[in-house]
């Protein structure tokens, strides 16, 4: 847009607008026919990245977890649970009171269900909590399955296993507080089917570009920018389902 800045410049101001106008016009579209050839470039990269990243094998946990049994030092406290990998929290219950049971236990049933994109990880933690006003949650008690074992059980089983995870206390780790009952099942799918990006929780990949339609002429420095960005962290996103699903059948 040099030569439009330069006319202007030298252009008496008697000029009439309309030929200046003119001016501009055309200045606007010699710089959109030059675009054009690296737009389609761009166009093409873009869709690669989309579409390698969209049918991208993964595996889908569907997790439900379902109730704990408590001790009596918790069963005045209103307890939730929160399932993690990776330190990151990818499901939550709402908070629950426990209730005497059939047999005299504590019960606190959760009910929350879920489907988790497995992004990698080793282990499944489950955290029980107290929650506060303010501030995150207390944890009081943890318990986990570690991936060896979760996929020897749910890899080729049609069926949803179900696990009894002791809780040990966050204070006196040797000591178990509750009994968390965990049914999860496994399913093969690709990043698209399971809602494509929006799915995704250790790696962000910001709304893909679309080159030949959401740009001007005026935004070609913007556009690059956007579509080099897209591609990076797609190619980030992918890399690392890509290393998740080698870890899961490593434990097969």
């Amino acid at each position: 847009f040099r030569s439009l800045k330069f006319l202007l410049e030298r252009s008496p101001r008697s000029q009439p607008k309309a030929q200046i106008m003119a001016a501009q016009a055309v200045v606007l579209r010699r710089a959109r026919e030059r675009q054009e050839p690296q737009k389609k470039i761009l166009e093409c990269m873009v869709n690669a990245d989309e579409l390698a990243l969209n049918y991208q094998q993964v595996h889908v946990l569907e997790v439900a977890i379902l109730s704990a049994d408590v001790t009596e030092e918790l069963a005045s406290k209103s307890l939730k649970i929160k399932f993690q990998m990776n330190d990151l929290t990818l499901l939550k219950s709402n908070q629950c009171k426990p209730h005497a049971s059939e047999t005299g236990h504590a019960l606190v049933n959760f009910d929350t269900r879920g489907d988790i994109l497995f992004e990698g990880g080793h282990v499944l933690c489950f955290h029980l909590c107290e929650p506060r006003f303010f501030g995150a949650s207390r944890v009081l008690a943890s318990g986990l399955i570690s991936l060896p074992e979760a996929v020897k059980c749910l890899e080729g089983s049609p069926e949803a296993v179900v696990w009894n995870v002791e809780m040990c206390s966050a204070t006196a780790p040797e000591r178990v507080v509750a009994t968390l009952a965990v049914k999860v099942h496994v399913r093969r799918s690709t990043l698209q089917a399971e809602g494509g990006t929006d799915s995704l929780k250790m790696t962000s990949v910001p709304r893909r570009p679309h080159p030949r339609q959401s740009y001007s002429a005026y935004d070609f420095a913007n556009l690059r920018e956007d579509c080099a960005e897209y591609s990076s962290r797609a190619a980030m996103a992918r890399k690392r389902l890509v290393a998740a699903d080698m870890t899961w059948r490593a434990c097969c």
